[in-house]
């Protein structure tokens, strides 16, 4: 899987190869914020294309503001691009490679562009040009892809099966792609979710409400931990093996309101999560993020944030573990924590995770402009070109403390 931003904030161009666990790591301002924004723009827009551009960098929790603001160099004529890759295995055992794009102009203008190859080459490319807010009623009607006849308005593909079935006889490359396969990037961006910096949970008491497909709200994560009692099994369970703590949704009787609590099993207290600490509070949400059954591509901003060191190594565990468990799901983590990261090249080291599995970006800036560097790591969990961002500082802190 490939995310694709070209011209967004200050990455100009950038094909970021994801794992399971990718992270993100270098001095403030450098750009990691903008790799993890970049897909939940994209489910912006394929949630709702009916909206202005400047709709599409509005999150919930915070917006970046207008065209303008957003694309790189503050340049209007600049074109913001942004996109996903898959590779797709069929069932005859072929490979289907699916590029999804959608490109964004200062003046609320712009287009959705698809392309399907397989092992043999391109099948076929389609560009829909569109002004936004775009209908999603207005249709165009498109022929091959390797299923025939369809319509497509940029974001839904809707086949005429008669139509298919008269394609199938004479054309062999339909056999390995069906709807369900060209559906794939739309409904990829549909599971992003987001777990930004700062406290998750502000307040004593909750009631139910209904949860929208951005889940940008406290409010509605608090309505999705509330509904789902194999979730709060799974965030109780993954709170334990952080924190030694346990985590309980309590209902007052009756009452339609409810609070998120957690239990100090080591000094057997309990208290509501708006009463807790910054780090028990993050986690909760952050865990509520990862773990929901509708959550494929997480991206996380320092999740580190307020743990203590034995904490951070668990917290690096946990995460393995649920992607171990899990493989639709990916995460994206940016990260300062030297802490984290050797956690999770120890497990490496340890032979407890693959370092296939793992993506690391030092993530650097040249003027305008954000550099992701990949590092590839061993099998002994030895990181290319090592931590030179961490080293640094270090450095510096030992010849002041020397005397050189």
């Amino acid at each position: 899987m490939k995310l694709h931003i070209k011209n967004f904030r200050s990455i100009k161009q950038l094909d970021l190869e994801l794992a399971p666990i990718t992270v993100l790591y270098g001095h403030n301002g450098t750009g990691k914020s903008s790799a993890l924004y970049a897909p939940l723009t994209m489910k912006n827009i394929v949630v709702n294309p009916n909206q202005e551009i400047s709709g599409f960098f509005n999150y919930g929790f915070t917006s970046l503001g207008h065209f303008s603001e957003v694309v790189f160099d503050h340049n209007p004529n600049n074109e913001l691009e942004l996109g996903i890759s898959l590779e797709i295995p069929t069932k005859d055992d072929a490979r289907v490679d699916l590029n999804y794009k959608v490109a964004l102009l200062t003046n609320n203008s712009g287009s959705f562009q698809f392309k399907v190859s397989s092992s043999s080459g391109i099948i076929d490319r389609l560009r829909l040009p569109t002004s936004f807010p775009h209908d999603p009623d207005e249709w165009e009607r498109f022929e091959n892809l390797g299923v025939g006849e369809f319509l497509w308005d940029g974001v839904e593909i809707e086949i005429d099966d008669h139509n298919l079935e008269e394609y199938e006889e004479d054309d062999s490359i339909s056999s390995s792609i069906d709807k369900n396969t060209l559906d794939c990037p739309v409904k990829t961006l549909r599971r992003v979710s987001f777990v930004p910096l700062g406290r998750g949970f502000f307040r004593p008491m909750y009631s139910l409400q209904e949860v929208s497909p951005m889940m940008a709200t406290e409010q509605e994560v608090t309505s999705l931990i509330a509904t789902d009692r194999h979730l709060i099994q799974n965030i109780n369970y993954r709170m334990e093996q952080v924190l030694n703590r346990n985590f309980q949704v309590y209902n007052e009787i009756g009452s339609d309101t409810f609070s998120l609590d957690s239990f100090d099993r080591q000094g057997s207290m309990n208290a509501s999560l708006v009463n807790e600490g910054f780090g028990v509070n993050q986690l909760v949400y952050m865990l509520a993020n990862v773990l929901h059954p509708n959550a494929g591509i997480a991206c996380i901003e320092e999740p580190e944030i307020h743990l203590h060191p034995t904490a951070i190594r668990r917290m690096a565990r946990t995460l393995v573990e649920i992607v171990q468990e899990e493989p639709s799901k990916h995460l994206i983590i940016s990260t300062h924590s030297e802490q984290f990261i050797m956690s999770l090249l120890s497990l490496v080291a340890k032979g407890a995770y693959s370092p296939k599995e793992l993506a690391m970006y030092l993530v650097t800036k040249e003027g305008k402009e954000s550099q992701f560097q990949r590092q590839q790591v061993n099998e002994n969990g030895q990181v290319e070109g090592g931590l030179s961002s961490f080293i640094e500082g270090e450095l510096e802190d030992m010849k002041a403390f020397l005397g050189v």
